[in-house]
């Protein structure tokens, strides 16, 4: 099924004034996509009023293959019923030397070689294939004829149209593009639709799926999807706008978009100048905000707040995906690891207690804190990074995570290292995937009974107790070459539990899957380098409001990589900054207008 997005396009082509028919120099169409039985193509439907604009003569002649399938649209528009033949071959002729001067060519001086190689040019633009067929052609259309100045009776045969071709280079490439401008000028005004060959001149042919696009309607479907995902991302979210300042939160993620792309606040600010009514989104503006709306009262309750508008930012992006691209309909993997970020200000250390471990003061005075666990299916779409200030906070944010994903979609494996170990996150898990889950333990003496652990020395596998849960382990001894794969760590000894039955489980299919939960770790670095700004001087709950807004540029930047081609018409494949850079378009009104 085709049908009209309602992007239009317009085409400006000063040259067609010179031509002896009607037609406008400015053109709109509203452009056709062949998008099956998709009915929601919102990504390239809201333009905000704009078009696509092509500006005539395009600079590079490869452009017109970019721009074929919009050219066959205004083809079609311009198509007319019956036209004058005798027209189109004097217009033919009158535009010859304006499309040989675009690639720095003229016709010769001597006035019977001009009229041969006019001729000549003519025959290849009517596709009448050979010579024979071109003085076929003029004997027959003896008003042609006389248009070019032919004299059919006096020295005009093959021959001498040969020798003219040779004399002149007619094939140098050069002449060939000039050629190539020229039928396309005739196919988009409508005066040759049917004597052109080659796919490329089907008239009225709608831009299909997996098509190749220019690089403006590839840009500006980004910018709408990212407009589409933003008003689901924000959606019932209240965020209240700092004393004099005009920002949402909208805003702000555009501005921490801006910076992500940037590098750095400061370069940021210098080169971004994104205006939102009359104010600048500066450094100091966002951190005014942030605080005013979140750092109020104690560190706990803040570091709340933005757990909540984290939670929130997930929610909406995951029902997103759920119902507008079925993105959940497989069950997911899931992989959990800590990171750790520095903080130079902003708490005091006795204000923070340790997570997942004592928390390290460094020379300078800053200390690290853990920013909670990264939650991806196989790095497919961030969870939510969670700000965790206590190890016991650990199995309610794994819970909440786990409940936010099962409604959506079943859970396949579960995967996790070390610190995930305790009996109250384990029973999550046997809850969750029952026995599709594993967890690495390191450390064995503080959590296997000396007798459990020579029997699995013994025979590779044994029944375990973890405070008081039971649980299968598995065990080998590992080498320095294998434990690379593995562990990506110096260790000699491989030891996992999961809920996996002994009976039918091998330590050895166990290690392939574990390496996946490399992904979490994969991910975080990716958000932390990749979708956010840089983060010095910042403090903990600044830095991890931004690492929240970064997981959303993540899933973001995934769900387009991964869902709109080929479902909804577009094969985008984003790189991460191109993602948000698109963010930032659809959210502040100042846009440059695009050209092809």
């Amino acid at each position: 099924m085709t049908q009209t997005t309602g992007v239009p396009a317009t085409k400006h082509d000063p040259i067609v004034s010179q031509l002896p028919v009607d037609i406008d120099q400015q053109q709109s169409i509203d452009l056709l996509y062949e998008i099956g039985d998709r009915v929601d193509i919102r990504q390239i439907n809201r333009v905000y009023g704009d078009c696509i604009e092509i500006e005539y003569p395009v600079k590079s002649i490869n452009s017109l293959d970019d721009i074929r399938l919009i050219e066959s649209q205004f083809a079609a528009h311009n198509a007319v019923d019956d036209i004058d033949r005798e027209l189109i071959d004097e217009a033919i002729k009158d535009v010859i030397p304006v499309y040989l001067e675009q690639e720095e060519e003229t016709l010769p001086e001597d006035p019977i070689l001009a009229a041969r190689v006019s001729a000549l040019i003519f025959g290849q633009t009517r596709e009448l294939g050979s010579t024979k067929n071109l003085l076929k052609y003029f004997r027959d259309n003896p008003s042609s004829r006389q248009a070019y100045g032919l004299d059919i009776n006096h020295g005009l045969s093959e021959s001498t149209l040969s020798k003219a071709r040779t004399q002149y280079g007619l094939n140098k490439p050069s002449v060939q593009n000039a050629i190539r401008r020229l039928k396309h000028a005739l196919y988009r005004n409508g005066l040759l639709t049917e004597t052109l060959s080659g796919a490329e001149y089907t008239v009225n042919q709608a831009i299909p799926l997996g098509e190749s696009l220019p690089d403006d309607l590839r840009y500006r479907a980004l910018v709408n999807y990212c407009d589409l995902l933003l008003a689901h991302l924000t959606e019932d979210i209240s965020f209240n706008r700092a004393e004099n300042a005009k920002y949402s939160i909208r805003e702000i993620i555009a501005a921490l978009a801006k910076w992500a792309v940037d590098g750095t606040f400061n370069k940021g600010e210098r080169r971004a100048q994104l205006q939102f009514q009359d104010d600048l989104i500066t450094y100091s503006r966002f951190r005014q905000v942030i605080r005013d709306n979140i750092a109020k009262g104690d560190f706990y309750q803040s570091k709340q707040r933005i757990n909540r508008i984290g939670t929130k930012l997930c929610q909406n992006l995951i029902q997103f995906a759920d119902e507008e691209l079925d993105f959940f309909s497989t069950p997911l993997d899931l992989t959990f690891d800590p990171t750790w970020i520095p903080i130079d200000e902003g708490a005091e250390p006795e204000d923070v207690p340790g997570a997942m471990g004592t928390v390290k003061v460094e020379e300078n005075g800053g200390f690290y804190i853990s920013t909670g666990v990264s939650f991806t299916p196989m790095s497919r779409l961030s969870f939510g990074v969670d700000l965790l200030t206590e190890k016991s906070a650990l199995p309610k944010s794994i819970w909440e995570m786990i409940a936010l994903i099962e409604d959506v979609s079943e859970i396949g494996w579960v995967l996790a290292d070390r610190e995930f170990n305790g009996a109250e996150i384990i029973d999550l898990f046997r809850t969750a995937a029952e026995e599709t889950w594993i967890i690495r333990l390191k450390n064995h003496r503080d959590i296997v009974e000396k007798e459990e652990y020579h029997e699995l020395q013994k025979d590779g596998q044994a029944v375990i107790s973890i405070d008081k849960s039971e649980v299968n382990a598995f065990w080998k001894e590992i080498d320095r070459d294998s434990q690379r794969h593995v562990l990506q760590e110096e260790d000699d000894e491989f030891m996992l539990i999961s809920g996996m039955p002994m009976d039918k489980t091998t330590i050895s299919q166990l290690a392939a899957k574990y390496p996946d939960r490399w992904s979490a770790e994969t991910h975080i670095r990716q958000l932390k380098h990749d979708h956010s700004p840089e983060m010095a001087h910042l403090s903990g709950l600044e830095q991890t409001f931004i690492l929240n807004i970064a997981s959303a540029f993540y899933n973001i930047h995934k769900i387009i990589s991964q869902s709109v081609s080929p479902n909804l018409g577009l094969p985008l494949q984003p790189k991460h900054y191109d993602v948000l850079t698109g963010i930032i378009e659809s959210t502040f009104a100042r846009r440059p207008q695009p050209h092809i």
